[in-house]
């Protein structure tokens, strides 16, 4: 069985506002398929609100999405080590995306 789901975008908008101005500082969360939107079309609704950082669920949606979302990449799936600096090109990543071959994920950024 498909599922069709249809937004009314001017009233979502009008809720992210309602919530971002209740909670300022809240760093919007895109993961999965993010309900079928997408990681392009969140990352895009996020950078629209102004938001400065973005979660991702894995390394792998990081990795998808860099080239989406300018601000900072918070990656949910827990690692061995601690959150720190890391290679990538947005900088926050615990560990960092496969886009840094060259360089051991557990590597810290100079």
């Amino acid at each position: 069985m498909a599922l069709s789901l249809y937004v009314d975008t001017a009233r979502w908008r009008a809720h992210q506002k309602t919530v971002i101005d209740q909670f300022p500082g809240l760093i919007p969360v895109c993961k999965g398929n993010g309900y079928g939107f997408g990681h392009e079309r969140l990352a895009d609704e996020a950078a629209r609100f102004g938001a400065d950082m973005l979660a991702v669920g894995t390394t792998y949606e990081a990795a998808r999405i860099k080239d989406w979302f300018s601000g900072d990449l918070l990656v949910l799936t827990p690692s061995a080590g601690a959150r720190s600096r890391c290679r990538c090109p947005t900088g926050w990543c615990a560990p960092s995306p496969p886009w840094t071959a060259s360089t051991p994920w557990w590597a810290p950024a100079s």
